[in-house]
């Protein structure tokens, strides 16, 4: 795979003047991070200024408010992609790569993803739906400091429309559309014989033998290409999965016998709908990652 990877109370009544610069300290603090207060009477909280954002879609939960899909490297498929022979393992479920492993002589990582069709679907001609995509991130665990370290981050990724089951590694300029005035990143269409399948640029892995778990992942969700026009998200059926590669280094190119990248490991298809959801893949177990998550929000 991965064929072309270069890649966030209410109070009334009086407050005495102590509690009027308490309320003050703690509009600063996060406003996830649940603080219980003892108060003989309710204080009314001054919020700060809020940013004003326009966008044509509903508004969504960050990051960090996001099922994390601990699971997306543990769970089957949710779909099959469309034109993907049924012999290649990734057609039916994850597929476990190199993991944590990186072959001896190699430096060099990348994450990506890939958008399909649900196999027996194809989007028609005047379809409004769109795949949006955005925050393709990937993390490291320490094993010298059992901390997360950021591999890469990217709300805008290279990519291009690959034929479905990656033959002779043809593809072809991508419907591609930017979304930075809609919640980030950019959307794509995908079906009639091709993915859209996306990166980011290679990074260099300084201590390949301090992995100790990888942990890579995007947000997307489905939008209207014109917010005016008919909402046909429902009859949509796309679907995505997350992955990531090793390279031997950052500049080589894709060799046809796999001699210079592999797979760090793939990611479940699930369908992508109308909310924001990520889209996951990882060298540790569920239970390992909830121990000690990665800083998704960051």
């Amino acid at each position: 795979m991965s064929a072309k990877a270069v890649r966030s109370c209410s109070f009334t009544g009086q407050r005495p003047a102590k509690l009027n610069r308490l309320s003050r300290k703690l509009t600063y603090i996060h406003r996830l991070a649940p603080i219980p207060v003892v108060t003989p009477a309710p204080i009314p909280v001054v919020a700060s200024t809020p940013i004003p954002v326009v966008t044509p879609e509903p508004t969504s939960p960050s990051s960090s408010v996001l099922s994390p899909a601990f699971d997306d490297s543990t769970l089957p498929n949710s779909g099959t992609p469309s034109g993907v022979p049924s012999y290649l393992p990734w057609a039916s479920g994850p597929v476990k790569g190199y993991g944590n492993n990186i072959p001896s002589g190699w430096n060099a990582f990348t994450a990506w993803g890939q958008i399909y069709v649900q196999s027996g679907w194809n989007p028609p001609s005047n379809s409004n739906t769109r795949v949006q995509i955005r925050a393709l991130d990937a993390w490291y665990l320490s094993k010298s400091t059992n901390k997360w370290v950021l591999l890469q981050h990217a709300d805008t990724v290279s990519g291009a429309a690959y034929v479905e089951d990656f033959a002779n590694d043809a593809s072809k300029p991508a419907d591609v559309k930017n979304e930075s005035v809609n919640g980030g990143g950019i959307s794509v269409t995908a079906g009639n014989g091709y993915n859209y399948h996306f990166w980011t640029n290679r990074v260099v892995i300084t201590d390949p033998s301090d992995i100790a778990g990888i942990y890579t992942k995007f947000e997307s969700r489905l939008v209207l290409n014109d917010p005016n026009g008919v909402d046909d998200r429902a009859s949509a059926q796309y679907i995505a999965s997350d992955g990531a590669d090793y390279w031997r280094n950052i500049n080589v190119g894709w060799a046809a016998d796999w001699s210079n990248n592999g797979s760090v490991g793939h990611g479940r298809f699930k369908p992508v709908t109308k909310d924001w959801q990520i889209f996951s893949m990882e060298t540790l177990t569920p239970e390992e990652l909830r121990k000690n998550p990665p800083p998704i929000s960051a």
